[in-house]
């Protein structure tokens, strides 16, 4: 008696679990989902086979809950509220465009020396949530990872994947491109081009470049490399002058060889660092990360001279 008691209890928690409305479920749409911005409500009907099996079975929405769509090529996301979901098609009505949490920072492009397995995952997870548009993976002279030629393209996969689902789960914008493992020299070449097709479509674009080094006398902080020049500490600036975009380049476990920072630095890379302690790869990797996005959030959340007066 107890046992059946107990199992319709159990029953009925499940139950009412199930119809609560799931509001951080997020869903990625296909670039040519269009999602409506301007005349709201506005109805869509979704039919991709993974999105619905997700919605229906594992998540086993209803009509009336609320959920969220992403286009990363709109880069925007949205609140939906489900009209009628079967085994072939989700149908929804969009109620509201979610605030961009991305216009305000730079185009964050990130060199980072290959790491062993978990951890390099780790770092693409990390700098996807932080924001970072462009990931390098670097085969360092130093690298105690060497990923083969016949390997490349199968790993570059399997870590675009992982940026996919990190976008989906955190309520990014973009999913960030990630390039098969190349050296360091092919890479500034390759960052090049980026930037010369950036600077053709934003004449004004400003980029600054980094690296981050154990030792060297002449290095100063990231932080205060990213200030305006005439205020050395961020309190004390009232209105940062920040670039357009920002390319970091990161060690692997055993660091950049000689011959790669000369290269960087014959680049025009800076050298800078974090601050006195020494960071393993992945973690200065999103310390970097995180300091660029903390000055940019806090730019964008300083009123300018204009707005006070």
């Amino acid at each position: 008696m107890q046992d059946s008691t107990h199992t319709q209890d159990a029953s009925k928690a499940e139950k009412s679990e199930q119809a609560k409305p799931y509001r951080s479920a997020r869903f990625m749409v296909p670039d040519h989902c269009v999602l409506e911005t301007s005349n709201l409500p506005a109805d869509i009907s979704l039919t991709e086979p993974n999105l619905i099996h997700r919605a229906q079975n594992v998540l086993r929405l209803k009509a009336g809950h609320v959920i969220t769509l992403i286009n990363t090529h709109q880069h925007i996301s949205v609140d939906a509220t489900i009209n009628t979901l079967t085994s072939n098609e989700l149908h929804v009505s969009i109620q509201k465009v979610n605030p961009s949490t991305d216009n305000h920072l730079p185009r964050i492009i990130l060199l980072a020396g290959l790491i062993k397995g978990s951890k390099w995952d780790w770092l693409i997870e990390k700098a996807t949530e932080l924001g970072v548009q462009t990931i390098i993976p670097i085969q360092s002279d130093h690298a105690v990872v060497q990923i083969s030629a016949k390997d490349s393209v199968k790993k570059q996969a399997k870590w675009q994947q992982l940026a996919y689902t990190t976008v989906e789960q955190c309520d990014g914008r973009f999913i960030p491109n990630i390039t098969t493992p190349m050296s360091i020299s092919h890479a500034i070449q390759h960052v090049e081009s980026l930037k010369s097709a950036h600077t053709q479509n934003n004449l004004n674009n400003v980029c600054k470049k980094f690296i981050l080094m154990e030792n060297g006398d002449t290095r100063s902080s990231l932080m205060d490399q990213l200030s305006s020049p005439s205020h050395s500490t961020l309190p004390k600036t009232p209105q940062l002058d920040l670039p357009d975009t920002i390319i970091i380049a990161t060690g692997p476990e055993g660091g950049w060889s000689k011959r790669e920072c000369d290269l960087m630095l014959q680049q025009g890379f800076t050298n800078t660092q974090l601050g006195l302690r020494v960071l393993k790869a992945e973690t200065a990797s999103i310390a970097a990360i995180s300091v660029i996005v903390g000055l940019y959030d806090k730019k964008a959340n300083t009123p300018t001279e204009e707005a006070k007066q």
